[in-house]
């Protein structure tokens, strides 16, 4: 990708070799990551966006030497303002930050809302540390209410290097997620993700116009009715490990936005439950049951590969903690595979 100068727009877009081929939406997607997809599909609805100086459909193949550019109206919808969320950093480069995302941040803003982002929190943390003229950019994404693992680049040259990476999957990305019925053997799901049509919040399985998507998984411990799996994603679809798990048959245990259950409740799992009277009860975990485990990629500047790991928050080690209590299955993996509380 080549950056061009033009005076008339924001940001201006070659298309080179590897992307030719794209479609405009996948093109957008690959070089906006830190918009929402509902954001692109508006750009280019608005005409913000355009081919070779001709407003476009998302749906344009796209040709080597291409010209995309994007007009000044689009970039202004997005602001960010410093605030101390006091973000956990895990590990730290020249031009990049790991840091441990608590569940209920999103990471760039909402579509509705004003809440603040991780990208907030790393203005703070950035002018904590004396340096200016830093501008987080993010490269990948988790779900608002995922934690875990997050990486950001926070120069040109790093968001190009570790979006090359992403995009050739040579990021390594282990997810924990804490699913809906018993699974027992490891397995892989390679189904393509597509937008839902009816529906901008939500991705289906599509096997028309959706994209590529690779996720393997494998079982760390077998519960009454639950397992706790690690996932690696090998693709980077938005809703990835969700979609899949639940094509499965498998929800995550808490996704109100995919097949399970709003929360997490001692009720469901305890045999002889009896709730207390006259008082409401307390999810163990009330949150996507998605905990982004580790990550491991090369660092643009040294060329060394680097891992960041985050702990298991409270919420889901709680999870863990009670139906390994009042729901004991007949599997639990030793050794690499064992999840401490």
């Amino acid at each position: 990708m080549r950056r061009l100068s033009d005076p008339r727009t924001h940001l201006s877009l070659r298309v080179d070799d590897s992307e030719q081929g794209l479609d405009l939406e996948e093109f957008l997607e690959e070089h906006f990551v830190e918009h929402s997809v509902s954001q692109i599909r508006k750009w280019v609805r608005l005409g913000y966006v355009r081919v070779n100086g001709v407003p476009s459909s998302l749906d344009a193949w796209l040709q080597l030497g291409d010209e995309i550019s994007i007009d000044q109206r689009a970039e202004a919808e997005r602001t960010y303002r410093a605030e101390d969320l006091s973000l956990r950093v895990l590990l730290e480069g020249a031009g990049w930050v790991c840091i441990d995302k608590p569940a209920g941040v999103p990471v760039i803003p909402e579509r509705h809302g004003n809440a603040a982002t991780v990208i907030d929190g790393l203005l703070f943390h950035i002018g904590a540390s004396g340096r200016t003229g830093v501008r987080p950019r993010v490269v990948h994404r988790l779900d608002k209410e995922a934690s875990g693992v997050l990486l950001v680049a926070l120069d040109a040259a790093s968001e190009r290097d570790l979006g090359v990476q992403f995009q050739k999957r040579e990021v390594e990305k282990r997810y924990l997620a804490i699913v809906r019925g018993e699974i027992h053997e490891p397995g892989v799901v390679d189904l393509p993700i597509g937008a839902d049509s009816r529906d901008l919040t939500r991705m289906v399985i599509s096997r028309g116009r959706g994209k590529p998507a690779l996720t393997r998984f494998e079982p760390i411990e077998v519960f009454r009715g639950f397992t706790l799996v690690r996932v690696a994603p090998e693709t980077g679809r938005t809703h990835q490990i969700r979609i899949h798990m639940s094509a499965l048959g498998h929800t995550l245990a808490v996704d109100k936005l995919y097949g399970g259950g709003p929360s997490l409740n001692l009720s469901e799992i305890k045999p002889g439950y009896r709730a207390k009277p006259r008082e409401p009860e307390k999810p163990l975990i009330a949150r996507l049951t998605l905990h982004a485990e580790s990550l491991e990629f090369r660092d643009p500047a040294t060329g060394e590969r680097r891992r960041a790991e985050a702990a298991i928050p409270k919420d889901f080690a709680l999870a863990i903690k009670m139906l390994r209590k009042w729901a004991p299955g007949g599997q639990r993996e030793e050794g690499d595979g064992d999840v401490d509380e």
